[in-house]
């Protein structure tokens, strides 16, 4: 039985005539190295490549056996004489640089390594990593792992795969190819997840799972898949991702290809941020930017296995929906309440029925059913089996949702003749036919679905259940939210803004507040007008200059929050006032022995208006983040911040102002003006672009507060701070 090999190469490190990603994992011939009978996962890998049907060549090589698996075996790689596509290495960690070496010489040019014992492992482990990195790099091989547990390539019938791959209750039926793909950096979570898809009876494409990321990083495969035609849905987990520019881009164009990619984030929990300068760096932690990333790249971010199986399988049953209008029909008035708390909760909008709509309904149910959104049949329709299906076509037809859910439970056990079953359901099958808008069935709680549920829902013309009321509904959000948010990437990617030049400026040095809004200004960043007084009397004379009321604050660049300190005086009336408050901020600067006082900023108080955070921060992963949220004395009472990866588009912009919880604040009211959004985005970007200006070296630009009155939008504070080396 032959295969050809359909996948194409990624757009990542393919050297011309050496490994290839597309070739490794669609090999032609392969060949284990340190195959054995004792060896469970080379046992695994063999069984699995035999019960697939691989078509091509297998070679087991053991120097110290004739033959193993019942094959013969082959003492080294050089005896083969033949063309090998894939290594398979079951060596231990010490070998594997050597091997590396060995393949290379004999012109092979793809490698999966299983062993641990590398940069997990301490300094010897990452001394043994490096190695075959640079061997890797120097010959021109791909290498997956080292550390994993290898791939499944359903499609081309290659697995490379250590570990048992059945399918429940039916351990001699191969796993069916299917739609979803998944890339991984764990091999126990491979594992689980490809159970947890053949439990929910999905078809599987190609599953990799990259292990320590030698060579084969989880952007790379990714890349692989978009351009995969067998591939329609993307899973992921990801502990880390080590290059964020080169996943931007493979994310990006999966989104462009509409293969939306499934992701669930280990390490979720918050591990650290700078906090000791910036408010900036303690609003915005580790995970609210993973998070924020995600959604601006248009990957679906999940919270838990379960998620990240029930929402992949929804999507690779069913495609993204096109809105999240709906009605709901069960013969239960439980299930109907359920439905609708739940439904509440994820944001699925459940419309009344319209008042023709309601008239076909009572043509058709009984005078004590209730005629409304969800809609309990009532126990009739166990009776009068024409009862439900009438139903569904009525509603289907309603022309104001966008799907129609029905509520039925999986069956759990195969009845002793199947043929009235499906008879039953055939009505429905044909309802769901004629249907112009999805119907999508859905039962109480998630399960997994049996042979006979999967056997008799073909027949009777059914599709797949969508994984119950919690994790189904949130799966149908969650793709319909994917799909409206890569119909805008389409529109508006994400992408550098013009260069913002800064002659003469030299980063890395301590700035204080002074420095940092002619900085600003510079920029381009409207400011509150200001002037640096080095006296008390040059205090005065700014005053009288501005007119009063003003506000006097300390200048030093060793004084970050001067609120705190007593370094900030507001609303002074009169020069009697200015003087009394450049003592008091000078004897409060003397209580900071390690402060360099420049002098006082003297500047005009301002009125009312809505206080805003503005900021960027260093993320470890991400690069340079936005930050934006309410400012002022509201920053840390409500900690009310959004935060998007940079570089990001006026919509992203746009979007961070619309999930602030307080965003009807700047609708206006309560004696302000409506903010003017376009100005406001205008000053956002300025500073995006500022930050990306200042460089690598930047921890956290910080504008607090913000003042924005309808479109008159300036920074009264600002902080720049820098990474510590």
């Amino acid at each position: 039985m032959g295969h050809s090999d359909s996948t194409q190469a990624s757009p990542g490190r393919e050297p011309a005539g050496r490994g290839s990603l597309a070739r490794l994992l669609a090999p032609r011939s392969v060949a284990f190295v340190g195959a054995s009978d004792n060896n469970n996962m080379s046992q695994c890998a063999y069984r699995n490549l035999l019960r697939h049907g691989f078509a091509g060549e297998v070679f087991l090589v053991n120097p110290k056996q004739a033959e193993v698996h019942g094959q013969k075996a082959w003492p080294d790689l050089a005896s083969i004489g033949k063309p090998v596509d894939a290594v398979f290495s079951l060596l231990g960690a010490a070998r594997v640089p050597a091997l590396a070496r060995e393949c290379a010489a004999l012109g092979i040019f793809n490698l999966v390594v299983l062993a641990g014992g590398f940069s997990e492992e301490g300094e010897h482990g990452a001394l043994l990593q490096n190695e075959l990195v640079e061997v890797a790099a120097r010959e021109g091989l791909r290498v997956l792992g080292p550390n994993t547990i290898g791939y499944l390539n359903l499609h081309a019938r290659a697995l490379l795969y250590g570990s048992p791959l059945e399918p429940p209750a039916y351990p001699d039926r191969p796993v069916a190819a299917g739609p979803v793909s998944a890339v991984v950096q764990s091999g126990i979570i491979a594992h689980t997840l490809i159970r947890g898809m053949l439990s929910r009876r999905v078809g599987l494409g190609t599953v990799v799972a990259v292990g320590n990321e030698a060579d084969v990083r989880i952007h790379d495969v990714i890349e692989h898949l978009v351009d995969d035609p067998h591939t329609q849905v993307i899973a992921a987990f990801i502990e880390t991702v080590r290059d964020h520019v080169a996943f931007r881009r493979a994310c990006l164009r999966a989104a462009a290809a509409k293969k939306p990619i499934v992701a669930l984030r280990a390490g979720r929990s918050a591990i650290g941020a700078v906090t000791a300068i910036s408010h900036t760096g303690a609003l915005a932690g580790d995970q609210q930017v993973n998070e924020a990333a995600f959604r601006q790249l248009g990957v679906i971010a999940v919270a838990s296995v379960e998620e990240l199986v029930v929402t992949a399988a929804y999507l690779g049953n069913h495609g993204a929906p096109t809105g999240k209008r709906a009605a709901f029909l069960a013969i239960s008035g439980g299930f109907c309440e359920m439905f609708a708390d739940r439904a509440e909760e994820v944001g699925i909008e459940l419309l009344a029925f319209s008042a023709n709509v309601q008239a076909e309904l009572r043509a058709i149910l009984p005078p004590s059913a209730a005629v409304s959104n969800p809609l309990d049949t009532t126990g009739i329709a166990q009776t009068d089996i024409t009862i439900f299906p009438r139903v569904m076509e009525t509603l289907s037809r309603a022309g104001d949702i966008d799907v129609l859910f029905v509520g039925r439970n999986p069956w759990r056990a195969t009845p002793a003749d199947p043929a009235p079953v499906v008879a039953r359901y055939r009505p429905w099958g044909d309802a769901v036919a004629r249907s112009p808008v999805p119907i999508l069935l859905v039962a109480d709680s998630l399960c997994d679905i049996s042979d006979f549920e999967v056997q008799f829902s073909r027949d009777a013309g059914l599709p797949p259940e969508i994984g119950g009321l919690q994790f189904g509904l949130q799966a149908f959000v969650r793709a319909a939210e994917w799909r409206s948010r890569v119909d805008r990437l389409a529109q508006q990617p994400p992408a550098a803004l013009p260069p913002l030049a800064l002659p003469g400026f030299a980063t890395g040095r301590a700035m204080a507040e002074h420095e940092v809004l002619a900085l600003l200004q510079q920029a381009d960043v409207p400011t509150v007008p200001w002037t640096l007084a080095r006296t008390g009397d040059e205090a005065v004379a700014a005053a009288e200059r501005f007119g009063y009321p003003v506000v006097l604050k300390v200048s030093s660049a060793q004084i970050a929050h001067k609120s705190a300190m007593g370094g900030v005086v507001l609303d002074i009336a009169d020069a009697s006032g200015v003087r009394d408050a450049w003592a008091a901020v000078m004897a409060a600067a003397a209580r900071q022995p390690q402060a360099v006082v420049d002098g006082a900023l003297l500047m005009p108080m301002r009125g009312a208006g809505l206080e805003l955070i503005v900021g960027v921060k260093s993320d470890p992963t991400w690069g340079q983040a936005l930050v934006v949220g309410l400012g002022g004395v509201w920053t840390e009472l409500l900690r009310d911040t959004v935060v998007c990866p940079l570089p990001a588009a006026d919509q992203d912009i746009a979007d961070m102002l619309e999930r602030l919880k307080g965003a009807r604040l700047l609708d206006g009211g309560h004696g302000l003006p409506a903010v003017h959004r376009p100005a406001l985005i205008a000053v956002i970007r300025q500073v995006a672009r500022l930050a990306a200006a200042l460089g690598d070296e930047l921890e956290a630009l910080e504008l607090n507060p913000v003042r924005v009155r309808g479109s008159v939008v300036e920074a009264l504070d600002g902080l720049i701070a820098w990474q510590r080396h």
